[in-house]
């Protein structure tokens, strides 16, 4: 096990040409999306800009500037630092996939402690539920968690977008 650890930190921790990434990238999303089936807006693993939209491209910027961790398992959030740190990445690019992350993973939490599986959630939230989620995200009301959670979703999905059709740096 530990020789199959070293090989695979050999492999991703070393720099990876956007080109590539961006290309398998766009790959991934072809094969996600032709399988893809969010049957609540609630169901955050299954839409567009989703959870599953943003890990990839995360782990596309970690695969990219590879170079520059140590070891494997860093966490999303780390990942994101480290590369806002080195001007890797531009501030609204960390900030919006950090705030979206933060975002969906406190709004699947809630999802999961309730239904157990976001997938049986149903667009409009029993009471209960929405009055704790309303309350522990500090939401006026459920308008506004929908307005913030679209334009999180909107926001990741246009930036994994132009990564995966563009070929320069998101640094500038």
């Amino acid at each position: 096990i530990e020789k199959t650890k070293l090989a695979i930190a050999e492999i991703v921790n070393q720099h990876h040409a956007h080109n590539t990434t961006a290309h398998a990238v766009e790959q991934m999303l072809g094969r996600v999306r032709k399988v893809r089936k969010a049957k609540s807006k609630w169901h955050l693993r299954a839409r567009d800009g989703g959870l599953v939209d943003l890990d990839l491209f995360v782990q596309a910027l970690r695969l990219q500037y590879g170079d520059l961790f140590e070891g494997t398992g860093q966490s999303p959030d780390e990942i994101l630092e480290r590369l806002h740190d080195l001007q890797k990445i531009n501030v609204n690019l960390s900030e919006d996939l950090a705030d979206a992350l933060g975002l969906f993973n406190e709004i699947h939490h809630c999802l999961r402690l309730t239904f157990g599986n976001a997938a049986s959630v149903p667009d409009r939230l029993p009471l209960p539920l929405r009055e704790f989620m309303l309350t522990r995200m500090d939401f006026a009301d459920e308008q506004q968690l929908s307005l913030i959670l679209e334009a999180a979703l909107g926001k990741v999905l246009a930036h994994l977008t132009a990564y995966a059709s563009d070929s320069k740096t998101i640094s500038s």
